[in-house]
């Protein structure tokens, strides 16, 4: 049954306690969702920087790059500005390739991955380790 607020209307909680996946969907919940782990809805993200004279593109790399890192489901990829990239991996492991399994090569030049810190400021971030 669902819950009422002051108002009349009716909770999300109340809402939502009906709800219930089928056997496909279920099989199709993976990660976070299932194991209830603390990072729960957050996407493993790292920052990468293209040391080349020339810009680089986020869907080159992804195209070039991503299927290696994540082989199944592949990488998201966000342009940040003076060749930097914010990597976003779509499956476990995919973040710990990138920063541990380089250097990255990407069209004859190196791509460096650190660990994404929200924290830190871009400009703060350091590129010195392959």
């Amino acid at each position: 049954m669902a819950t009422q607020g002051a108002k009349g209307e009716v909770g999300l909680h109340g809402l939502m306690k009906g709800l219930r996946l089928t056997e496909e969907e279920e099989s199709e919940v993976q990660g976070a969702w299932r194991s209830g782990a603390k990072e729960m809805g957050k996407v493993p993200q790292a920052v990468g920087k293209l040391f080349s004279q020339k810009s680089g593109y986020a869907d080159g790399i992804v195209r070039a790059i991503g299927k290696v890192w994540c082989l199944e489901k592949g990488i998201r990829c966000k342009e940040l500005g003076d060749n930097l990239f914010l990597f976003s991996f779509l499956q476990p492991g995919g973040k710990r390739r990138a920063i541990t399994e380089g250097p990255w090569d990407f069209g004859g030049d190196l791509l460096v991955v650190v660990d994404f810190d929200s924290t830190m400021k871009l400009e703060d971030l350091e590129f010195n380790y392959i």
